[in-house]
Formats: C-alpha cells, sequence, structure tokens
C-alpha cells in the first residue's frame, strides 16, 4: 500500500512470494520478475494490488476468460497505466494438485492464448517485433489445436505488427522442413 501511496502512476503494484507445498515445506522462491513480461506470461503472479479508482476506470473482471481473467485484468491495466514489481516476499503461496492451475493446464493456457490474441496488438509498451513474436506462437498453437480460424487471426496481426519478422520465421521454418 505504501508504494502505491508513493507511486501515484501506478496502477498495479505485485510482489515476489515463497511457493509452499501441501505441508509448509518450501519449494521454490518466486521472483518479482519483469512486468514487461506481461504481454508473453504473468509475472504479476499471487501477491498483488491495485487502488479502488483503478477498478473504478478499467471495470471488473471480464468472466469470459474464466482460468486467464486476471492476466486479462492485469493487461488492460497496463495499457493505461504503469504497473510495478517490488522484490520483497511478500506471499505464501500454497501448491497443489487440486488447484486450477494444476488440474486444468491446458485450458489455462488456451484462455491465455485467448487473451493475448485479444490484446497483444494494442498493448503500447511491447514493441512491435515482441508482438509479432507473441503472434507467430499464438499462430502455431492455434493451429496445433486445430483452431484454424484463430490461427489465421494471430498470423494476420503478426504480419501488420512486424512482416519482416514474421516472414522471417516463415522462411527459417520451411527451410528447417526441407532439411
Amino acid at each position: 500500500m505504501r508504494y502505491l501511496e508513493e507511486h501515484p502512476a501506478v496502477g498495479l503494484v505485485y510482489s515476489a512470494a515463497t511457493v509452499i507445498d501441501e505441508a509448509g515445506v518450501t519449494i521454490r522462491f518466486r521472483p518479482a520478475a519483469d512486468p514487461h513480461d506481461l504481454y508473453e506470461r504473468n509475472p504479476v503472479g499471487w501477491c498483488f494490488m491495485y487502488p479502488a479508482w483503478v477498478r473504478t476506470e478499467i471495470g471488473g473482471y471480464d468472466p469470459a476468460f474464466f482460468l486467464a481473467e486476471d492476466i486479462e485484468y492485469w493487461l488492460r491495466i497496463s495499457m493505461r497505466y504503469v504497473v510495478a514489481a517490488i522484490p520483497d516476499d511478500l506471499y505464501l503461496y500454497r501448491a497443489h494438485a487440486g488447484s486450477l492451475t494444476e488440474s486444468r493446464k491446458l485450458d489455462c493456457r488456451r484462455a491465455y492464448a485467448m487473451v493475448q490474441l485479444r490484446h497483444i496488438a494494442k498493448l503500447p509498451w511491447a514493441s512491435r517485433e515482441e508482438k509479432a513474436r507473441v503472434l507467430y506462437e499464438l499462430m502455431s498453437f492455434f493451429l496445433t489445436e486445430a483452431r484454424r480460424t484463430l490461427g489465421l487471426r494471430a498470423c494476420l496481426q503478426g504480419a501488420i505488427q512486424s512482416p519482416r519478422y514474421f516472414f522471417r520465421r516463415f522462411r527459417e521454418k520451411q527451410r528447417l522442413a526441407r532439411g
């Protein structure tokens, strides 16, 4: 809370955490990753805070993105406000096999892919090449999932973001396929 008070431009702050097992034994430390990674993965984790005015201005979580509603919300916040990480370990996260994240990993990945496809092109702080790289990976993911329309949408968005990067990846893939 003090961080938000001292940095009024910040719309979302998060911290590092320690992951523990069902018995409370430390499994690993999860540092507060770079907020710039938001376009590619969820660096926010479990210990976060945003001021009430952010919810008033951005709105609430979108239930259409169940299993990825948090990252979708963070992306919307990042389009208008600064997102910051603090290195302090402020949270214990108990990992267990029954959590949604663990029991529905592929469903979570699918939901996050839809979030990325919806927002990646609109992120003002990610470079065009970064966006194209993620869109190329999304295209591959959707095609693997036999979701051709979404794969084509990712392909077109990626080509618009950085045609040079996108088509260079196509050529590399063709070279590798030929051996």
